[in-house]
This record gives structure tokens, C-alpha cells and sequence, in this order.
């Protein structure tokens, strides 16, 4: 199937870029094909509407209410991406077709990005459903398609990071520095 890499007119969110992540059939894990896209909170009414969808949809789990409120609050300043397995009619991006989100600030000097929030849709979360999920590897494909996005010199740092948020941090390759902020090595 070709996907259009540019904007369609009517979807003003942008497509980024295909990234996989693990989808278990049977009792093997294998590759599934997802999209990363950047959601539009400036133009389109409609991407901000799919974050309230995905809201409800999360029953405001896993940040989905602070993803909305951003993209309400910062008068379509937001950098808010999803991925996605969505593949095609992305006039309307589908709310039940969101995997998991990432919120992230402009670049800073020498090609960092903070990050502010990354949620998964509760049903593949790790720390919610770690043995009945289907899903896996969504939260790490958000921060590695950033990472890709911005350049191989790229570094993302996790900006308010918990102590429950270490494990996460550990096992795809970011530590922490002395301030609580999280980088990658």
C-alpha cells in the first residue's frame, strides 16, 4: 500500500514516518507496521478533537488528560506525535487506532529535544498489563522516533521523571543525571 509521506489537505497533522513495534500471535512476538505522525493543535479542530476521543477512550489513564489539555492550553503550540496503526483515510485520524503518545518542547541547543509526556494506551502499557497485553515496544518507538526525527546527534531528555519511570528509563537505554531530568547515553 503506498502512504502519502506529505500532508493530505484535509489531515493537517503530519505524517512522519512507518517505525514497528511487537505484536504477539500465538506465543511469538513479531513485527507490526505502525505510523508516527505529528498532530496538528494549531489548525485542525479534528486532531484536537481525536486527543479528547482518546481521553475518554484511556478513561484519562496514562496522561491522555494532559495530552488534551495541552493541545487546549498551549494555543496549537503543542508538539504532541502518535503512533498509530492507522494506514490510510488520515482525513480524520481514529482515536481507537492510537497506540500511545509523546509530548515534546522545541529543540534546544545542540540538537537536544525535552520531553514532557509519553503515554500508551492502558491495554499495552507495561506496568498496567505486562503479562495479558498483545502490544509491546509503543513508549520506546515513541522516543526512538524522535530521536530519529531529529538526527542521529539527537538527544531526547525526559524532563520530570518518577522513580516508578526508572525501569522504563533502564531498559531502553536512557539514565539519569543529578537534576531528576533523564537522558540517553
Amino acid at each position: 500500500m503506498y502512504l502519502n509521506t506529505t500532508n493530505n489537505t484535509a489531515f493537517e497533522g503530519k505524517y512522519i514516518f512507518p517505525t514497528t513495534i511487537k505484536t504477539k500471535v500465538g506465543k511469538y512476538w513479531k513485527n507490526q507496521d505502525v505510523n508516527f505522525v505529528k498532530v496538528d493543535t494549531r489548525k485542525n479542530a479534528a486532531d484536537v478533537k481525536t486527543l479528547q476521543e482518546v481521553e475518554q477512550l484511556w478513561e484519562g489513564q496514562n496522561l491522555s488528560g494532559e495530552f488534551n489539555r495541552v493541545a487546549e492550553l498551549s494555543k496549537g503550540e503543542a508538539n504532541i506525535y502518535v503512533l498509530t496503526t492507522q494506514t490510510n483515510n488520515l482525513e480524520k485520524l481514529e482515536a481507537d487506532k492510537i497506540l500511545g503518545m509523546i509530548d515534546v518542547a522545541g529543540i534546544r541547543k545542540k540538537g537536544a529535544v525535552d520531553i514532557y509526556r509519553i503515554a500508551t494506551n492502558p491495554k499495552y502499557a507495561y506496568a498496567q498489563n505486562t503479562r495479558t497485553r498483545d502490544k509491546k515496544h509503543i513508549a520506546k518507538e515513541l522516543v526512538n522516533s524522535v530521536k530519529k526525527m531529529l538526527g542521529p546527534k539527537a538527544k531526547a531528555v525526559l524532563e520530570f521523571a518518577e522513580a516508578t519511570d526508572m525501569p522504563f528509563c533502564k531498559r531502553i537505554g536512557l539514565e539519569t543525571r543529578n537534576n531528576g531530568n533523564i537522558y540517553t547515553l
